[in-house]
Formats: C-alpha cells, sequence, structure tokens
C-alpha cells in the first residue's frame, strides 16, 4: 500500500504533464544547471558531467540506446535518469555510485502497455478500460501496477506480480 499511493501519483503527474518527443524534460529537474547538447540531444545533470559515472553512462547507452533529452540526477546513493521515448514510455532509472542498474520504473499509456499484461487484464476485466500501467523492476523481479475504468466510471488499481492479479485500491464515482 506505500508504493502504491505515490505510484499512482506520479503516473497521473506523468500523464498531465506528459512530454512530446521533441521537448526537453530538464525544467522539471531541479538544479539542473549542467547541460550536454549535441545535435538534437540534451543531457542535463545537476551536478558536473565529469562527476557522473562512466559506468553508469556506458549501462544507460548499453540498455537504452540513445535517449534524446534525458535528465541525470545525483544523490547521496546513486544516480536517477529520468527520460521518454517516442511512444510516449517515461522511464526513471536508478544507478548506484558505482554505475550498476539496481531499479527502473517505466509508465505506460493506454497504447504502449505491454501485450502480456493487457491480455492478462482483459481475460480479467474485459469491459474495463486501461488508463495506465505502471512497471517496477528490481532485478529479475517485476510487478505491474494498472488502473483501469469501469464503464460505470469507477476505478480499480490492480497489481500483477508472478502471475497473479489483485485488486488493491477501489474508487466508485
Amino acid at each position: 500500500m506505500n508504493r502504491i499511493v505515490p505510484s499512482v501519483a506520479v503516473a497521473l503527474l506523468l500523464f498531465c504533464g506528459s512530454r512530446s518527443q521533441g521537448q526537453d524534460i530538464s525544467n522539471n529537474l531541479q538544479d539542473s544547471s549542467y547541460r550536454l547538447i549535441i545535435e538534437n540531444d540534451t543531457l542535463t545533470s545537476n551536478v558536473p558531467l565529469n562527476e557522473i559515472s562512466a559506468k553508469a553512462m556506458r549501462n544507460f547507452t548499453k540498455g537504452y540506446g540513445s535517449i534524446a533529452h534525458s535528465a541525470w540526477h545525483k544523490y547521496h546513493d546513486g544516480y536517477l535518469v529520468r527520460f521518454f521515448t517516442a511512444d510516449s514510455v517515461g522511464y526513471y532509472l536508478y544507478f548506484t555510485l558505482e554505475g550498476r542498474l539496481y531499479r527502473t520504473m517505466a509508465h505506460f499509456t493506454p497504447q504502449n502497455t505491454p501485450a502480456e499484461v493487457q491480455a492478462d487484464v482483459k481475460s480479467v476485466y474485459a469491459n474495463y478500460s486501461i488508463l495506465y500501467t505502471s512497471e517496477f523492476c528490481e532485478g529479475d523481479r517485476s510487478i505491474y501496477n494498472v488502473c483501469l475504468m469501469a464503464p460505470d466510471q469507477s476505478l480499480r488499481l490492480i497489481e500483477l506480480k508472478n502471475g497473479d492479479m489483485r485488486t488493491i485500491m477501489e474508487f466508485d464515482q
């Protein structure tokens, strides 16, 4: 329950303020005083770029390729990288100070929710519409939170974890 309310808030903020492919998301990153611009790609950071772990940068590039407009933020225990893909998937990646990727969060629109998640949800909630999906990964473990709207406009937040589905919250009109 403790991680659900923040995930709902983050997802709502993402979709209320969604970004198009060409926009720079650095204006949401406090103290983004360092910027590297190469052609149409922008990398912003709250610390000088040479203070970002080279291993974290390599792991980011290896796993996600060239991402336009990524925003890096250094914390006391690691790095947070935020970016949006061309199809409006919002990613938050957490790296250790040594550069190891240890946690990811992805926020999907109804159109780009993974097909297997859509199929699992529709098998139980056929008359519901998917509003958004959030994926939380740590190591090889993934949890999906899916917000659904019923035909009567009530909302249901469900969790898919290890093949099991359960309702976390219900909101009536």
